[in-house]
């Protein structure tokens, strides 16, 4: 008796799941896809035993920490005919790192990448691809360290900024040198 109540429970749930998916499919409407015809692609041995081993070294090399952006500033001034800029990032610094790379990808999709071996980084004031605006931009930095180790890309950062056109402004960022704090002071006026 106890078979036959779940013999029958089953079908019900069967039946259920059939009547819904027959419900659905008489609200919807078919949707045809002209799909190109995609060849079966047959991998040699030896291609995927490249791969495997591309990925088994991507991770045993990919062991330091994900940096922490703490700041991200630009800095802007016009002086007459005058004009530069500044970015200013610095993060947290990752155990075994030897070095970071600070990519700053702007509204628009372009981006450019940067290289330091400290924590923290700034631009040149003539930097032509700071110059140019950063409204909207963001960064973010990834670390490296000896014998090709890396890790993974921080979180992104928007990047934050001071216009100066006139009058004083200062602006304040904190930047860790030789296990102090130190702060740098951007002063802007005419």
């Amino acid at each position: 008796m106890k078979k036959i109540k779940v013999l029958l429970s089953l079908m019900l749930v069967m039946l259920f799941s059939i009547g819904m998916h027959s419900t659905a499919n008489a609200c919807t409407p078919k949707l045809e896809i002209d799909m190109p015809e995609i060849p079966d692609v047959e991998l040699s041995d030896s291609t995927k035993d490249m791969i495997s081993a591309g990925v088994e070294n991507y991770f045993k090399k990919c062991i330091l920490d994900k940096p922490i952006i703490e700041s991200a500033t630009c800095m802007n001034k016009t002086m007459g005919r005058y004009s530069f800029s500044y970015l200013c990032v610095s993060w947290d610094k990752v155990e075994n790192a030897t070095s970071y790379k600070i990519e700053v990808i702007k509204n628009d999709g372009t981006s450019k990448v940067y290289e330091t071996n400290k924590s923290y980084f700034y631009t040149s004031r003539q930097d032509e691809f700071i110059m140019e605006g950063m409204d909207g931009a963001k960064v973010k930095v990834r670390a490296y360290g000896e014998n090709d180790t890396f890790g993974v890309w921080s979180e992104k950062k928007e990047v934050s900024g001071v216009d100066s056109t006139g009058g004083v402004e200062v602006h304040t960022v904190d930047i860790p040198y030789q296990g102090k704090t130190e702060r740098s002071y951007f002063y802007a006026q005419n």
